[in-house]
């Protein structure tokens, strides 16, 4: 589509409807999800988005639901999530949200150089809850809470590494106070980062321990009731990314998220016929049905599987290169 963004893709002409998976998200809690690139991952978290946010104006006052862009979004797509009208009311429009995009964060040359970077990062993610600052239920407590959310909020304030570790934290925690409702987490590319530092020749050990700890209170806080983390890349419980007390899902060996991703044949074929005739379409199948045979031939003749093993700690896209290469000469 060229965009992540739910609200461009949802006006595509082979727009598929993935909006269940909502539902998913809130059976599920807090869940690492692996797909690789391309399966919509990034527009399934703005997706996400967009359904569970609290609407806000620039001084944080909640907007009447219907009357918002995102309620009608969904509502004047029938989109599948809103043909369950309890569940859509009880959940559309109703919790604090906090978005990461971690695509960025690499590029990095040293410790000094991913604070910096990181500064920035906090700095962006804080200014989305600038109105904040507006609330009548913070403030009134411990003293200097307001000056330190100010800090985080301004570019012309400098950060430390203490403000750095305790951030997330912060955010979350006001968040809560303020809307007296648990925090939905969305982060996207977790593991953008760690694939970035598993190719590197030598790694400062504190850039990835201080990025572990930093996300950590995702993971632990119980202000946040739900969270979805996307990977490319499959975070193994054994390594030191994974995050504890989170559930680790590959999609397409999960029989509650597969669907949710990428496209599946029914899918394809119920979209076919917009572009082509029948007859095309009975070809184009049986066309794909010969390379799957033929790619699976591949995997029993070469056990391919075990080509995988010893992979599952740390790993990225680009070790299994040489794989994608020879799988590709076989198929031609």
């Amino acid at each position: 589509f060229g965009s992540a963004d739910f609200s461009t893709v949802i006006n595509c002409s082979f727009f598929i409807d993935k909006s269940l998976f909502i539902e998913e998200v809130i059976n599920g809690g807090k869940v690492i999800l692996t797909a690789p690139s391309g399966f919509g991952k990034s527009t399934n978290l703005n997706m996400l988005k967009r359904f569970f946010e609290i609407p806000v104006n620039e001084r944080g006052v909640i907007q009447i639901l219907s009357r918002t862009f995102n309620y009608n979004l969904f509502k004047k797509n029938n989109l599948l999530i809103t043909h369950n009208q309890l569940f859509f009311n009880k959940h559309f429009g109703k919790y604090p949200v906090i978005y990461i995009d971690y695509t960025d964060l690499c590029e990095i040359q040293n410790f000094d150089d991913f604070l910096k970077k990181f500064v920035i990062k906090m700095k962006y993610i804080y200014s989305y809850y600038k109105y904040l600052l507006y609330s009548d239920v913070l403030w009134s407590g411990v003293y200097g809470e307001k000056d330190l959310f100010v800090k985080f909020v301004y570019d012309n304030s400098t950060l430390e590494e203490y403000d750095l570790r305790i951030g997330f934290d912060f955010l979350i925690e006001l968040l809560y106070k303020h809307f007296n409702q648990s925090v939905i987490v969305l982060i996207d590319e977790y593991d953008t980062f760690i694939n970035f530092l598993t190719k590197q020749t030598f790694v400062e050990e504190n850039m990835l321990d201080f990025f572990l700890r930093l996300n950590q209170c995702f993971f632990r806080s119980d202000y946040v009731s739900h969270a979805i983390i996307m990977t490319d890349v499959v975070v193994d419980e054994g390594s030191p990314v994974h995050p504890l007390d989170y559930k680790k899902v590959c999609v397409f060996k999960s029989n509650v998220y597969w669907r949710h991703f990428g496209i599946t044949e029914d899918e394809l074929l119920s979209l076919l016929p917009k572009c082509i005739n029948v007859v095309s379409v009975e070809n184009f199948k049986s066309y794909f049905e010969k390379d799957v045979l033929k790619l699976k031939r591949i995997f029993e003749r070469y056990r391919l599987l075990e080509y995988f093993r010893g992979y599952f700690e740390v790993f990225t896209v680009y070790r299994f290169t040489p794989l994608i290469k020879f799988i590709t000469n076989e198929l031609h």
